[in-house]
């Protein structure tokens, strides 16, 4: 009896050595988010695919879903039961012309495990996005496939060319308007309110120079606009190419703003620095976009081109100006 008592307690000690062991080598769920389908403007299909629960048991998983990226359980969830292997979850009363992240979690008792992020658009339509590129400070921007080309999805912010030469900033109103080389300003000159989402002013001369956007990228010329509203207005009886470029919503652009941002392109209304004579007036926040590009006008009549947003508005413009040199506009990058 003593004997077996003995072995018994040994058995139960080896146990729970081991069981401790296993549990400590345990790891998080390897878990992917399935790809959208069936979106209509008020709903969608997707799901996961945890092919290792880590060691120890999945106990919740499912999508967190909202409507900025890498949502998490303090945005909307999913319940899609537990363990490993592939699952589905429908989302419905989704806000139509509406953009949305998504993201399959897995639970296990060490932590939490993500899938990809992925973006889409109830109004039918996926948004392609690629992964981030960074400048030469570090600075990351999304990056979306719009038809054939691929863009930043993110204003410019680097204060610094791709070699690591240092652009000038300039926040003087007479020094910015007599100048005849590159140089940048945040908006109203204050960096730590306006750079995180809105980026970057620069003038005429930084988007002429040839390293302003990261190695493999250039700022984008006329034509490649025109490409990219060409695509956008394919089918459409009239210009709503701007509607479909402009983050959806109030968080940035001011009510009432005509957007779906069905391109993932998300512009923002970063306003502008003027080109008036005296270079005192910082305008548009909230209410327009001003985005310069690298082609130099043939029409000896215009110093300078640009392209224009408006919140309430679904047309995408084309401006030319004389003496335009130095106004501030924001930049956006496409790649070689």
């Amino acid at each position: 009896m003593k004997i077996a008592f003995l072995l018994s307690l040994s058995f139960l000690t080896i146990s729970l050595f081991y069981g401790c062991q296993k549990e400590e080598q345990a790891s998080m769920p390897i878990i992917s988010t399935t790809a959208v389908t069936n979106i209509t403007v008020v709903s969608m299909t997707s799901g996961g695919n945890i092919t290792s629960d880590g060691g120890a048991t999945v106990t919740s998983r499912g999508l967190y879903w909202g409507t900025t990226v890498n949502p998490t359980s303090s945005d909307s969830t999913t319940n899609d039961g537990d363990g490993v292997g592939q699952f589905i979850s429908n989302i419905t009363s989704l806000t139509s012309y509406k953009v949305y992240h998504i993201r399959a979690f897995a639970i296990n008792s060490v932590g939490t495990a993500y899938g990809a992020d992925i973006l889409f658009s109830t109004g039918g339509k996926i948004i392609d996005y690629e992964s981030n590129v960074s400048d030469y400070e570090g600075n990351e921007y999304r990056v979306v496939k719009i038809g054939t080309q691929v863009w930043m999805a993110d204003n410019l912010k680097t204060t610094k060319y791709n070699d690591g030469e240092v652009i000038p900033i300039v926040k003087d109103n007479i020094v910015w308007n007599a100048l005849t080389s590159p140089a940048y300003c945040w908006y109203n000159n204050n960096e730590a309110v306006y750079k995180p989402a809105y980026g970057a002013l620069y003038n005429k001369y930084a988007a002429y120079s040839d390293k302003l956007c990261p190695t493999g990228w250039h700022v984008s010329s006329l034509a490649e606009w025109t490409v990219l509203t060409n695509y956008l207005n394919l089918g459409e009886e009239k210009n709503v190419a701007g509607s479909k470029m402009k983050e959806a919503g109030s968080t940035h652009w001011q009510s009432p703003n005509e957007a779906t941002n069905e391109s993932g392109f998300a512009a923002l209304p970063s306003g502008i620095r003027e080109f008036w004579p005296d270079g005192t007036s910082f305008r548009g926040i909230y209410t327009e976009g001003h985005w310069w590009n690298s082609t130099v006008p043939s029409d000896i009549y215009n110093s300078s081109e640009w392209v224009q947003l408006q919140y309430n508005m679904a047309n995408f413009n084309i401006f030319s100006g004389v003496n335009t040199e130095n106004a501030g506009m924001s930049i956006r990058c496409i790649k070689d």
